[in-house]
């Protein structure tokens, strides 16, 4: 998702901890290919910052996106440091399987939990009840599971971090599946988890009726993941014409749910805007809307990397706009950042006017007042992102990855 390695062409590792930067390695020869799959999360993080700014309420999705990128992007960097024949010292999968947690590790721990204690010490001169449960969930990598049995949470800056746990969740398992399983298995495992999470959402489809209970439960979204390391292991296959078909399919998909729900919802009686406004919101995951609607964000997902690792098309060529490469590259920090941006700004006009213009005012009013902290909030995360993302996360990442091969890689290999 937010945190996968970027893709850059690297030589062919002659250790297994000398093989790549800290964001991770490269399939050779694809790396300028793949600058487009960075772009690709400067407009999901757009898409995020727009859902927390309530001007799309679905740009959630965004979220599905830096999912499927995450399985593509981790695949191809794992595989990537395959032994190699004729190397002087081949990469033992053990060593694989160690270096893949390091670089996880050195990539996402140090800014997350610098970004987690920073926001505790916020969160601590605000109103409200403080809850040590919460923060230690979230140093855990387990905060969707809090949510689940906490609706109503008090950490304002760090509630969008469940994604992160998430993922990571998902990096414990999967680093040992696609280090240890030959192509096939691999491939028959990942399609296997795609189906069961489908199947798992439909089973509990009578308990998914909020957006918590739906999104938060982990193992029902590791379909998006095993989509994106799916997409990764055929890759060589997908050219612009079947990332086109992905893409058709993932389209077909968001919109066939669309038409069933906009049924359903008119025959609850809803009217007019009301038929279609909620469908792909979080507002609410009823009639079984939690089952169906993340395989549609995952097809949807699916279709966005392959058209933009593909390379060919006018939607590669929009994001082939090297800035947005950049600022996609910086996403992890963007990610981290835009919540406490927004509630920072929204905070500030408060202070100057007196009442807040998103829930108070005509209509107009609160539009106007919403895409101005969109673009205002957009701009300050993207600005921050950058500078963070040179000067904090990557020379953390690159010290705290040398600090655990030191410990724990190098005394295996001696």
């Amino acid at each position: 998702m937010l945190t996968s390695p970027r893709l850059t062409v690297v030589s062919p590792p002659c250790a297994p901890h000398a093989a790549a930067s800290p964001s991770g390695a490269a399939v050779p020869g694809d790396g300028a290919r793949y600058d487009r799959v960075d772009a690709l999360r400067a407009l999901a993080m757009a898409a995020v910052i727009a859902q927390h700014t309530d001007i799309l309420p679905f740009g959630w999705l965004g979220v599905w996106v830096f999912y499927v990128i995450s399985g593509f992007v981790v695949t191809l960097s794992i595989r990537a440091a395959a032994p190699v024949a004729g190397a002087a010292q081949p990469a033992t999968k053990g060593a694989m399987l160690a270096g893949f947690y390091i670089r996880r590790a050195a990539r996402i721990m140090p800014l997350y939990w610098l970004y987690v204690a920073l926001a505790g010490l916020i969160t601590f001169w605000l109103p409200g009840p403080d809850d040590p449960w919460e923060i230690l969930s979230q140093a855990s990598f387990t905060y969707n599971f809090y949510l689940l049995d906490h609706p109503e949470i008090s950490v304002v800056p760090t509630t969008h971090l469940w994604t992160i746990s998430v993922e990571m969740q998902f990096y414990a398992l999967a680093g040992i599946a696609i280090v240890l399983l030959s192509d096939g298995a691999l491939k028959r495992c990942l399609a296997g988890v795609v189906v069961g999470c489908l199947l798992g959402r439909i089973a509990l489809i009578g308990q998914l009726q909020h957006f918590n209970q739906s999104a938060h439960i982990s193992f029902l979204h590791f379909d998006a993941f095993s989509a994106g390391c799916l997409l990764a292991l055929y890759r060589r296959k997908i050219g612009a014409m079947q990332a086109s078909f992905l893409m058709m399919l993932g389209v077909m998909a968001m919109a066939l749910l669309v038409a069933v729900y906009a049924v359903v919802n008119h025959h609850l009686g809803a009217q007019g805007i009301e038929v279609v406004q909620k469908i792909l919101s979080g507002d609410g995951m009823g009639q079984g809307r939690g089952a169906f609607i993340f395989s549609a964000a995952t097809m949807l997902g699916v279709g966005c990397v392959a058209m933009a690792a593909a390379g060919r098309g006018w939607f590669p060529a929009l994001l082939g706009w090297r800035w947005l490469a950049r600022i996609g590259r910086a996403s992890y920090s963007g990610y981290l950042l835009h919540f406490a941006v927004i509630e920072g700004l929204r905070e500030a006009v408060l202070l100057l006017i007196g009442h807040d213009p998103m829930r108070s005012g005509a209509g107009a009013i609160q539009i106007a007042f919403r895409l101005a902290l969109f673009v205002a909030s957009t701009g300050m995360t993207v600005l921050l992102a950058d500078l963070c993302y040179r000067w904090l996360e990557m020379p953390l990442a690159r010290r705290c990855r040398r600090l655990l091969e030191k410990c724990l890689l190098r005394p295996a290999l001696a």
